[in-house]
C-alpha cells in the first residue's frame, strides 16, 4: 500500500505476524487530509512493527494517537509496554521505533500528526490521553462518523483543523491531570497563525466564532493566539470580521437581502452587520452593491 504523498503527515509502514490459527483477516482504510493522517484497521489477534526505515527522510516528527474501538492493545517502546482497553487512546512518538500487540479480534483507528502540531512533545514511552477530557470525547465522536473518504474530500483543512484542536485539547488536558509536565508547548508562531486562519476560514459563518472561541479549539491560550500575530498587519478579531465581510461581500452580489446576508455571515443583528459593513467599506450594505453593479 502507498504511503500519502503529504510529507507532514506520512503514516508509518508497519508488518503484523498473526498470533493464533484462527482465519486471517484485514480490514483498513488509510486517509490523508491536511496535516493529518488516519488509518482505520480491523482484524485479527496480531503482533506489528514499526517499518521506520520506509519513511522518507523530509518527514516531520510525528505523534501517533490509537483509538481502540474494540478488543485491545499493548504499545511496545522503550523497552516498556503499556496496555489499553477498548475505548482508551494511546499516544505514542511514531519517530522511535515501536510496535503493538494486539491479543484478541480488534478494531483501531491510528491518527498521525506532526509534532510541532500538538502542542506538547510526544511521550518518551507511550502514554495515554485523559479519557475524562473533553478533547479526548470530541476525538471519539470525530473518530466515530463516516464515511471518512467521502469528508476528506468535501472539505479536508476543515477535518484536519477539528481533528488536530481535538488532538491539542486533549493533550494539554492529559498533562494537567498527569502533572503539568508539557504544558505550555506550543507550535512556532508562524504555524499557530496557520492553524489560526485554517480555523476561522472554515468557521466565518459561524455566530459563536471568536478569537477565544478559535483558541479553544485549538487547545492554545488566548494569549497565544494573540502573540502569533504579533507584528502583523491584521490581528486576529480583524481577520474574523475580514473574512465574514468578504463573504458577505459574495452574497450581497448573488442578491442575497441584507437581513439574510447577515444572519449567514454569523451576525445576529442585522444593525450591527450594517454598521460593521459602514466601517470596513465606507457605505452601506445596499449603496456598496449598487455600486458595485453598476447602478
Amino acid at each position: 500500500m502507498l504511503l500519502p504523498s503529504n510529507p507532514t503527515c506520512v503514516l508509518v509502514q508497519m508488518q503484523a505476524t498473526t498470533l493464533g490459527e484462527a482465519p486471517a483477516h484485514r480490514h483498513m482504510n488509510r486517509h490523508a487530509f491536511g496535516s493529518v493522517a488516519l488509518s482505520h484497521i480491523a482484524s485479527v489477534p496480531q503482533r506489528v512493527e514499526a517499518l521506520l526505515d520506509e519513511v522518507p527522510a523530509h518527514a516531520l516528527e510525528s505523534t501517533q494517537f490509537q483509538f481502540v474501538h474494540s478488543g485491545s492493545l499493548i504499545v511496545e517502546q522503550n523497552g516498556e509496554q503499556t496496555s489499553y482497553a477498548a475505548g482508551e487512546v494511546a499516544v505514542y512518538d511514531a519517530s522511535q521505533p515501536f510496535g503493538f500487540v494486539y491479543r484478541h479480534d480488534f478494531s483501531t483507528t491510528i491518527v498521525q500528526v506532526p509534532s510541532l502540531l500538538v502542542g506538547a512533545p510526544p511521550p518518551r514511552s507511550a502514554g495515554r490521553l485523559d479519557p475524562a477530557s473533553t478533547g479526548r470525547a470530541v476525538l471519539g465522536g470525530l473518530l466515530r462518523s463516516s464515511p471518512w473518504s467521502a469528508r476528506s474530500r468535501a472539505d479536508p483543512m476543515e477535518l484536519s483543523s477539528a481533528v488536530i484542536g481535538a488532538l491539542r485539547l486533549a493533550v494539554a488536558e492529559s498533562t494537567a491531570v498527569a502533572g503539568g509536565e508539557g504544558v505550555g508547548a506550543h507550535p512556532p508562531a508562524d504555524v499557530l497563525r496557520r492553524m489560526v486562519l485554517d480555523h476561522v476560514h472554515h468557521h466565518r459563518l459561524d455566530p459563536t466564532l471568536s478569537v477565544g472561541s478559535t483558541a479553544a479549539a485549538l487547545g492554545v491560550s488566548l494569549r497565544s493566539v494573540h502573540g502569533a500575530f504579533d507584528g502583523r498587519p491584521e490581528t486576529p478579531g480583524a481577520l474574523i470580521r475580514r473574512l465574514r465581510l468578504a463573504t458577505a461581500g459574495e452574497l450581497l452580489l448573488d442578491g442575497h437581502a441584507v437581513a439574510d446576508v447577515a444572519r449567514r455571515v454569523g451576525y445576529r443583528d442585522t444593525t450591527a452587520f450594517i454598521r460593521s459593513w459602514a466601517a470596513f467599506t465606507g457605505s452601506t450594505p445596499a449603496r456598496w452593491r449598487r455600486e458595485q453593479l453598476g447602478g
